[in-house]
């Protein structure tokens, strides 16, 4: 764990930082994506499409 956090420090920080925002946009873009199939069956099993 210690050699994993030298080897960030290390690293380019751009690069870091463009990795985290890849990955919060990619987790909160799956959240959006399943919250909407959610929805999307709730509605449809309501009108009874």
């Amino acid at each position: 764990m210690k050699n994993k956090f030298k080897k960030l420090q290390k690293g380019n920080i751009a690069r870091d930082v463009l990795m985290g925002i890849v990955v919060l946009v990619g987790s909160a873009f799956t959240a959006i994506t399943i919250y909407a199939i959610i929805f999307f069956i709730i509605g449809v099993s309501q009108n009874g499409f």
